[in-house]
């Protein structure tokens, strides 16, 4: 007789959600992990996670729905597809190349709870979370068996490596509870930690998140530090280096030579690239949630890392912007690039510009061509 837990994972399956795997909402190992690393202050200026309510949910995920008594967790895949010229600039973290995952899992989750309660005698109550509450989800993860948490801190699993989001469901209903499948399996490698640009990856599997490129490109909500800037290469969104080097991503990683064309990449002087445009192009994936002033600035510190002069009309495009963080950025990347037209560039800039923090950015980069 078939149970109902191998139904739902059949149709979790079905639904594209590779792994699935069911645990409790008791208090997680991890805590005191999290507790720490809130005590180190490395949450740069994400503060809301220091708060009661932050603490005590991910303490207690029971909290989240007063009846769980089961957490079905899930994982979606996702392909990667890099550049072989790894050199190419405006790289953009594979995750965030499709549909916003957050509609996505919401959506299949929906539908798995539609069918829990057409197949369960009891009545059936769920609530969905796809990286929208505060729980740590990647120890309920590998508490459900999908994989172990790894020396880069992200849950990685021996079938799919680390490329995958995570989903969870909270059900009223009692079921069976996975078994652990893939204890620990990084071993003695250290590729991740070696490969980060920032070495924001602690020894005790957190990370750094001030020093974070991800975190810098998406979360920093103030002006990145000027040493930090060049660590950022060219990522207009996220980061992927600590999962691209990581042996259990090697066979999941396809490459293309155009892929910044067929994807996301485009030259802003071309369209002027305006609030409509953004939104058109990145409004249903979740690039969406830095803007578009973030993604000019991202933009400008990618141009700068460059180092090409092919990107001075870019940039001087960009210094027409109306918000000063964007020109600030600007006068850093042009200071960047190795050209004889740049000086005589930024002293043109000196004379038009009128905001301060701007100003102070000219200097600093004419300065530094001397």
């Amino acid at each position: 007789m078939v149970n109902i837990s191998d139904l739902i994972q059949t149709k979790a399956n079905e639904l594209g959600l590779s792994l699935i795997g069911i645990t409790d909402p008791s208090q997680p190992s991890h805590f005191t992990f999290f507790e720490n690393w809130l005590s180190q202050k490395h949450f740069g200026n994400m503060r809301y996670l220091e708060n009661h309510r932050s603490r005590e949910l991910r303490k207690n995920p029971s909290l989240l729905m007063s009846e769980s008594k089961s957490i079905i967790v899930v994982g979606l895949p996702y392909s990667a597809v890099t550049p072989s010229n790894k050199e190419i600039y405006g790289k953009i973290a594979f995750y965030a190349l499709r549909d916003d995952y957050h509609f996505v899992i919401r959506n299949k989750l929906n539908q798995l709870l539609d069918y829990i309660k057409e197949i369960s005698e009891k009545d059936v109550k769920g609530s969905i979370f796809c990286d929208s509450a505060p729980l740590l989800e990647k120890e309920l993860a590998q508490r459900a068996g999908l994989g172990w948490i790894g020396k880069n801190s992200l849950l990685i699993s021996s079938q799919f490596g680390s490329f995958m989001n995570l989903g969870e469901l909270f059900l009223n209903i009692e079921l069976p509870h996975s078994v652990m499948k893939n204890k620990d399996l990084c071993g003695n490698c250290h590729l991740c930690i070696n490969a980060c640009p920032t070495q924001c990856i602690q020894a005790n599997r957190t990370i750094k998140a001030e020093y974070c490129i991800s975190y810098l490109t998406i979360e920093h909500k103030e002006i990145v530090n000027q040493s930090l800037r060049a660590k950022m290469n060219t990522w207009l969104f996220g980061c992927d280096i600590c999962q691209i080097v990581c042996p259990w991503n090697e066979s999941k990683i396809s490459h293309n030579e155009n892929y910044e064309k067929v994807h996301f990449y485009q030259k802003i002087k071309d369209k002027g690239f305006s609030n409509e445009q953004f939104q058109l192009i990145f409004g249903n994936t979740p690039i969406k949630r830095i803007k578009r002033g973030g993604f000019l600035r991202n933009y400008a510190i990618a141009l700068g890392n460059s180092g090409s002069s092919d990107e001075i009309p870019d940039l001087d495009f960009l210094f027409t912007e109306d918000d000063p963080v964007i020109r600030i950025y600007t006068a850093w990347a042009l200071g960047r690039i190795k050209s004889p037209q740049i000086k005589a560039i930024l002293e043109k800039k000196l004379m038009q510009e009128t905001n301060l923090d701007v100003l102070e950015e000219i200097n600093n980069a004419l300065s530094a061509l001397d």
